[in-house]
């Protein structure tokens, strides 16, 4: 699959918000005192990951699943 400029940059600065979520769902559960609450950001920050890879398989041009 080949990407134009302008898509390649628009999954890049997606990429670049889900880094920013990664981190604060990170930092969110970092700081959480209830246990339940600390999993669920968590899970969160896994997501967001997957969304990341996701976006850098696209980039580097394989359809992810």
């Amino acid at each position: 699959m080949q990407l134009t400029e302008q898509e390649t940059n628009v999954i890049k600065d997606l990429q670049t918000q889900e880094k920013s979520c990664i981190e604060k769902y990170g930092m969110y559960a970092g700081q959480a005192k209830d246990p339940e609450l600390k999993k669920l950001f968590q899970t969160l920050q896994s997501k967001e990951r997957e969304h990341y890879d996701s976006l850098g398989r696209v980039l580097k041009g394989t359809v992810p699943s």
